[in-house]
């Protein structure tokens, strides 16, 4: 069996090596408050190559289509097939309305 490599795990987020982060733990997130670095490396090209809406006809929309249509097909294995042929669903308790709050008066 494999071991983990706890250093190797802490190295792929790069917020553990940042110096004003050293010595704290950080729980208050239960979806994990800090991302691995390859994943802050997407997101930045994502921001600053494809923001915008995807598969219309220009460069960047396309680019932004194809990156979907990649996300799709890399994790569609993790799941039961293609996300266009599946729905995923919280139990009942927890399809509760979303309370938004009331705009500012002006």
């Amino acid at each position: 069996m494999t071991q983990l490599d706890p250093d190797y795990v802490r190295g792929q987020f790069p917020a553990f090596s940042e110096p004003t982060l050293q010595g704290w733990a950080f729980f208050e997130n239960a979806g994990g408050s800090y991302p691995a670095g390859a994943m802050v490396r997407r997101l930045h090209e994502f921001y600053l190559k494809t923001k915008v809406q995807p598969y219309a006809p220009y460069p960047a929309s396309c680019r932004a289509g194809a990156w979907m249509d990649e996300s799709d097909e890399r994790l569609s294995p993790l799941g039961s097939g293609s996300s266009r042929k599946r729905c995923i669903s919280a139990p009942r308790p927890a399809r509760t309305p979303m309370s938004w709050p009331a705009p500012p008066a002006r």
